[in-house]
């Protein structure tokens, strides 16, 4: 993950710009995404998409390597973050030898293990942009600085 990269998703999470959506990555009018759907957006991975919550949802990809194509929502996530370096599709917690970890957060009931699972939990996207800014060790596999 480039370093610039990482701060323009923390600022978007942080801006107000969306409104936080669950069990989906972003709403068909963009102004409500789950933290991922933050991230893919600010990619411009999000050409066009079709939402239903539990059914495919589709998008439009367009990648320095390859055409414009439709992808399952969830293929296309696995994508972005293997390429960004994120241990997990859903942003998921691991320690440096692949196992998993969690996160405890003052004022919730039980740990998180992935950063959806906190979005669906309704942890606010700033809170959500401190525990990634706090934890980037957790959640990807390096942070490279612009050169």
């Amino acid at each position: 993950m480039k370093r610039s990269k990482l701060n323009r998703w923390l600022a978007d999470l942080r801006s107000g710009k969306f409104e936080q959506l669950k069990g989906s990555l972003m709403s068909a009018d963009k102004k409500r995404a789950c933290c991922l759907g933050v991230y893919m957006h600010r990619l411009k991975t999000l050409k066009r998409e079709t939402l239903h919550r539990d059914y495919i949802i589709n998008f439009y990809v367009k990648s320095p390597t390859r055409v414009l194509c439709e992808h399952n929502a969830f293929a296309l996530l696995q994508a972005v973050v293997n390429e960004d370096g994120f241990y997990g599709k859903l942003g998921e917690f691991k320690l440096p030898d692949g196992e998993s970890t969690s996160i405890a957060l003052p004022g919730y009931e039980r740990d998180f293990y992935s950063l959806a699972e906190m979005n669906d939990r309704k942890v606010p996207f700033h809170v959500i942009a401190d525990v990634i800014e706090a934890n980037t060790n957790l959640i990807f596999k390096s942070i490279e600085e612009d050169v």
